[in-house]
């Protein structure tokens, strides 16, 4: 190597000052190579962003279905506050909350207090929300469908426990509101309803049966024309869901019956789960 070029080196290996550098490394390109990534397995990027995506997007709907929730127990709040004594409440999960604000026993429009999604043990904490300002002369109940889900296990018997206690605080805090209380049976389900369990609506309907003979309260079957033998599935009028109603003005027909039976009579009929049992 000539001198000159041995001399350049060296002149470079030791800065301006005379300090000596660390040695370079020399690469291909002037641009340093990056760690390559390490490939994962097949498809795993693609399903770790499609969870992503679905956390992002459930957080969302959450989210909304609070707002839409804060929003609807204020209205209903508002609502409550302008009851006069002698109304007709509707109260628990969606079945009520479809229904509107009929006229139950020609009484004024009811008052609609129910909301989708409620099991007994939400509808402890929705009512401790709430406070009417005039005694009702009836509510009506619809509790039990969402109790029944599957993931909730009803076909164990602590769930059924819990459910039968948290229906009693209920029932014990709306017999505070009204004159009398109204307990319907749990709806049939229809063949699309894969998430709730159909062999619970007896046992669960049986526990409300019986807890309404221990109080001062009233067992009725609403759902009696819709129901297979058995009691729990459908004949006719569900949604495709396999939940909901086709036709909620037949139940508030149903529901206006008798109540208004009941109420101009002041005749309390001996409830019964045979519709329930074939």
């Amino acid at each position: 190597m000539p001198a000159q070029s041995r001399r350049d080196r060296h002149d470079q290996q030791r800065g301006r000052y005379g300090e000596r550098l660390p040695p370079t490394t020399r690469t291909p390109s002037s641009t340093p190579r990056t760690k390559p990534l390490r490939r994962l397995p097949r498809h795993g990027i693609i399903m770790h962003a499609r969870w992503v995506h679905t956390l992002v997007e459930e957080w969302r709907v959450r989210r909304s279905v609070r707002r839409l929730a804060d929003a609807h127990w204020s209205q209903i709040r508002t609502n409550l506050a302008a009851a006069a004594e002698g109304s007709v409440l509707l109260a628990g999960n969606s079945h009520a909350a479809l229904m509107g604000t009929p006229q139950i026993a020609g009484r004024p429009p009811c008052i609609n207090i129910a909301a989708g999604g409620l099991t007994a043990r939400s509808c402890v904490a929705r009512l401790a929300r709430l406070n009417p300002p005039a005694r009702a002369a009836a509510v009506v109940l619809f509790l039990g469908t969402n109790d029944i889900r599957r993931s909730r296990h009803p076909e164990r018997a602590t769930t059924r426990r819990r459910f039968e206690a948290d229906v009693r605080r209920v029932l014990v805090t709306l017999q505070e509101w009204a004159e009398h209380v109204f307990v319907a049976a749990i709806p049939p389900l229809g063949p699309n309803a894969k998430n709730h369990d159909p062999a619970a609506i007896a046992a669960f309907s049986d526990r409300l049966a019986r807890i309404c003979a221990e109080g001062d309260y009233i067992f009725f079957d609403p759902f009696a024309a819709i129901r297979a033998p058995g009691g729990c599935l459908a004949i006719s009028g569900i949604f495709a869901n396999g939940i909901h109603l086709a036709d909620y003005t037949a139940l508030t027909g149903e529901v206006d019956q008798f109540v208004g039976f009941v109420l101009n009579s002041k005749r309390r009929p001996r409830p019964t789960l045979a519709c329930l049992h074939g």
